[in-house]
């Protein structure tokens, strides 16, 4: 019997049977039972996976942190648990992206302008890993650690894409725009990204086993950047390329940071990774401000080489 032919009343009495009448399901209630509890679980799955999104982008919301903790090792059930000291999880590099002078953008352009820089950071970091947009500006990237030249490379996939993804969409939102003020606003946006005035600020972090951990690295700390970028600032001293200095990414090892965090849960050994990798992102975006020629600006001839 096909599931739109069942009667009502075969319906209504298999409801009583499931909540403690006599009796027991006929096939045919069976069928059916099944039948709903199937399709209600496939609404309550797309449900969770709706609300977990961002609207915008289609990337995760902040409800996709418990994904990142999935990636490091950690199942949904040990999130608030604390963490054993012999805990081992994967290796992962978690990248902390700002966009630069969104609200300016904004406000100069339009929304519409803000908008299509937002989606364009969004489609750059969508298929490199789990992508999440935190809020208006900030955004995350988690994905597994595969050697130092891997995370050197993603960051400057990250930036070219982005570059590539907004001209391509303010020049088809210029072409496509009639009204006479939008349009004017389109040419100001497209000619301010030709220049290379929007930009990212990417600080990252990964963690990894101590015999992955290179050299130059074991005694660099978050301290010393902290320390390095303040004496950058005042000097206005030019920026080395990022991946040369290191500055705004830090290679931690697996050992320290669970011994330091070995009182805590896991929920909160994934936020303090997350923490340092937006704080070097901080000062990424911050010695920006203050150097206009920093190295990590991408131009536009670069990029369509």
């Amino acid at each position: 019997m096909e599931l739109g032919k069942i009667p009502y009343s075969v319906k209504k009495s298999a409801v009583k049977i499931l909540r403690g009448g006599e009796g027991a399901l006929s096939p045919t209630q069976t069928l059916w039972v099944n039948a709903v509890m199937k399709e209600r679980g496939e609404k309550l799955r797309a449900l969770q996976e709706k609300s977990s999104r961002d609207a915008m982008t289609g990337l995760y919301n902040r409800a996709g942190l418990e994904n990142i903790a999935g990636l490091m090792g950690f199942a949904r059930s040990q999130l608030g648990e604390r963490i054993p000291s012999h805990q081992e999880h994967n290796e992962i590099t978690i990248f902390a992206i700002d966009l630069n002078k969104l609200s300016k953008a904004n406000n100069t352009y339009g929304h519409d302008v803000g908008d299509a820089y937002i989606k364009a950071v969004a489609d750059a970091i969508r298929n490199e890993g789990i992508a999440l947009r935190m809020g208006g500006d900030e955004m995350l990237l988690a994905r597994k650690f595969s050697g130092h030249d891997d995370v050197t490379d993603t960051r400057k996939r990250i930036q070219e894409t982005a570059v590539k993804n907004l001209l391509t969409r303010l020049e088809q939102m210029h072409a496509e725009e009639d009204e006479k003020q939008a349009k004017k606003n389109f040419a100001k946006a497209l000619k301010a990204a030709r220049k290379g005035r929007f930009s990212l600020a990417l600080g990252s972090v990964s963690v990894v086993k101590s015999e992955n951990m290179p050299e130059k690295q074991k005694a660099f700390t978050l301290k010393k950047a902290v320390r390095a970028v303040s004496r950058i600032i005042p000097n206005f001293m030019p920026l080395k390329p990022q991946e040369e200095s290191g500055l705004f990414h830090h290679v931690v090892s697996m050992e320290d940071y669970l011994n330091r965090n070995r009182k805590k849960t896991a929920a909160d050994y994934r936020d303090r990774i997350i923490r340092d990798a937006d704080m070097l992102g901080y000062l990424h975006k911050y010695t920006r401000k203050r150097k206009a020629t920093s190295s990590f600006l991408v131009k536009v001839d670069a990029v369509r080489k």
